[in-house]
């Protein structure tokens, strides 16, 4: 389990610039796939069947997307076993430039 921890602390702390740049990105997508998901279920044609899939599926990873930005800073720190277990971490609250 430690193993696992730090893993997961080092990559969720490597990755965490790139998280805050791609996010907006992948949810857009997310929400892409939902309109287009919900379009397809209104068109009579062949993927009528697959439509909510793609829907159910693009809900999911946007719903993932978003938990996962709601509690990054807590996954770090759930993950850190260093003994001094302080994270800086820049949110957008703390822009004030």
């Amino acid at each position: 389990m430690v193993t696992l921890k730090r893993l997961l602390f080092s990559t969720f702390i490597n990755l965490q610039p790139f998280f805050n740049l791609a996010y907006p990105l992948m949810f857009g997508l997310s929400v892409l796939g939902i309109t287009l998901g919900i379009i397809l279920m209104a068109t009579p044609s062949n993927v009528h069947d697959s439509s909510q899939l793609i829907c159910l599926g693009f809900a999911l990873t946007g719903v993932y997307l978003m938990l996962l930005k709601k509690y990054y800073a807590l996954i770090l720190a759930w993950a850190d076993t260093r003994e001094s277990q302080v994270i800086p971490l820049r949110t957008d609250n703390s822009r004030h430039l």
